[in-house]
């Protein structure tokens, strides 16, 4: 039993270390949260170094050490599979057809080209549009201090190129964070159903207004991890920091990422007032997709504590 732990931490940590050499060169050393696999990588061969030298000189605060280690490695297994599960099951979700709204979250734009996460989520979305031609998008993103163009603008750009009607898209420029995407997609979506009262609001495309946006200044930080499920709620959205949409968003409304990250951005949505939500899941980079979910967990872990 022993030899297999020894043999075990050495090898997953090899193995992270490789893993991590893989994201380098695929996305580059500036891919975020990337340092966990290193990080972890490291942990566990200093393990496996610990068990060794435990051995050769047994001692009872090592045994200690060692044994807490290893009951924090066994929590966090626990952690992954469980919330691990709940995010792969939202990654194969059917999307539901002939929704109001689309919400199309922005990633990285590289100068004024999406980047291969974001590239995803438009080819999905071209797809959805065509097969729902009463469907409006809104494209949901600011522009980032390393990005020639908003994120809003670049898929803009590529949709309209990809033979969307410029009349079906919305661009939003002001969000910084998945948060605030869906926040103010909200207020541009009461502002197009207005005093309709039910009444039927497809079709109202065209840009949205710089008015529109005003005073939405948010507060919330890139992870995106204030507030976990629950109802809308006035006070607690001003103790975060966040805007208030002022009612519920009732049309059918579908948020479009790729596929990792569909389950946190519905817990997302909940919390700011979408009461007929579901996902659109695209395409992710397989390679990646252990470094994504990973990701996630970790990021719902902490929406867990700070709510």
């Amino acid at each position: 039993m022993r030899h297999c732990l020894e043999m075990g931490c050495l090898s997953i940590g090899i193995l992270c270390l490789l893993y991590y050499i893989g994201i380098v060169i695929y996305s580059g050393i500036t891919t975020s949260f990337a340092w966990i696999w290193p990080t972890g990588g490291t942990a566990l061969i200093l393990l496996r170094i610990a068990l060794w030298y435990q051995k050769l000189h047994p001692s009872l605060w090592l045994r200690v050490l060692t044994g807490a280690a290893f009951a924090l490695i066994l929590a966090a297994l626990l952690m992954i599979l469980l919330i691990g599960g709940r995010i792969i099951g939202a990654m194969r979700a059917v999307p539901q057809q002939d929704l109001d709204y689309v919400i199309v979250l922005g990633a990285q734009v590289r100068g004024t080209n999406p980047s291969r996460a974001l590239l995803k989520r438009l080819e999905r979305a071209a797809e959805y549009a065509e097969e729902n031609p009463d469907t409006i998008l809104i494209l949901s993103g600011g522009q980032g201090p390393d990005e020639g163009i908003s994120e809003a603008e670049c898929m803009y750009r590529y949709l309209t190129g990809a033979g969307v009607s410029e009349d079906r898209l919305i661009r939003e420029d002001a969000s910084t964070s998945t948060q605030e995407n869906l926040l103010f997609s909200a207020e541009i979506i009461h502002s197009l159903a207005g005093d309709m009262d039910g009444e039927d609001i497809r079709g109202l495309g065209g840009d949205t207004d710089e008015e529109d946006l005003r005073g939405l200044d948010g507060g919330t930080d890139e992870e995106d991890i204030r507030g976990l499920g629950g109802d809308t709620d006035k006070e607690e959205a001003e103790r975060n920091g966040m805007p208030n949409t002022g009612s519920s968003v009732t049309a059918s409304v579908g948020v479009l990422s790729n596929d990792f990250h569909i389950y946190r951005a519905l817990l997302l949505a909940q919390k700011a007032g979408y009461t007929n939500v579901s996902g659109i899941p695209a395409d992710s980079v397989p390679g990646m997709q252990p470094h994504n979910i990973l990701r996630e967990i970790c990021a719902l872990l902490v929406m867990m504590v700070s709510h």
